[in-house]
């Protein structure tokens, strides 16, 4: 099951410009995709320590209020939650059902 989180987690990246080669599970990333990726996370991180915590989504571009947004426990980066449920794989009521 952590074998498919890492999997999912790693095709959203691309939308942030980072591709990435997934091979025996593990995922491959190279010292410009980290940068690309931290960048991304600053950008973000910025966004949410403002007075007003609305932050971008790095998919869609969508500014949110941080409330309604999901992070992701392996990249760290925010999205809404149709980009969440196509980057983890699954939606709200499916996860919900699994518990």
């Amino acid at each position: 099951m952590a074998i498919h989180q890492r999997q999912a987690c790693t095709v959203g990246v691309e939308s942030v410009g980072v591709g990435s080669d997934i091979s025996q599970g593990e995922a491959m990333i190279n010292d410009a995709d980290k940068q690309k990726i931290a960048a991304a996370f600053a950008r973000q991180w910025r966004q949410a320590k403002g007075e007003q915590p609305v932050v971008q989504c790095c998919e869609c571009k969508v500014c949110a209020p941080i409330r309604f947004l999901y992070r992701c426990l392996y990249c760290g980066l925010w999205r809404c939650q149709s980009c969440s449920e196509r980057h983890f794989g699954k939606t709200r009521e499916q996860y919900l059902q699994e518990q």
